[in-house]
Order: C-alpha cells, then sequence, then structure tokens
C-alpha cells in the first residue's frame, strides 16, 4: 500500500522526520527550494538513515503502479 501526507509549510527537518516516524513512513521525500530549483528532491530512507537526490523521474520509478486486471 501506497500513502502519502504533505506538509506545505516552514517546517525544521527535524520536526518533519519526527512526524513521519509518528507515521510509521518508510520514506520522506523533501522538496526545498535549493531541490526545486535544481528539478530535484530528497529521499531519505528512515530505517536505513539513508538521504540520496534523484530526479523526479528516479523517484516515480520507485512508486509501484497499480495492477490492471
Amino acid at each position: 500500500m501506497l500513502s502519502c501526507v504533505t506538509v506545505l509549510k516552514h517546517a525544521s527537518l527535524l520536526g518533519c522526520a519526527q512526524h513521519a516516524e509518528r507515521l510509521s513512513a518508510s520514506r520522506l521525500v523533501l522538496v526545498g527550494s535549493d531541490e526545486w530549483a535544481r528539478g530535484t528532491v530528497s529521499v531519505k530512507d528512515l530505517a536505513l538513515r539513508d538521504q540520496k537526490e534523484m530526479s523526479v523521474e528516479q523517484l516515480l520509478a520507485l512508486v509501484p503502479q497499480p495492477s490492471r486486471s
């Protein structure tokens, strides 16, 4: 199952990460002004504590596609 929570406000990175962990999220996708200017996003794996920057296209490739039955 894929779900998404959007926070559209100026919040601290720590606050966003804590909110995502309270929701038992597996990943946190961050789009700050620097990423927006480059056309990228930062994706943080909350279990591994690993963060990578990638293009929006790379992010979309990670999203499971619904099966067509």
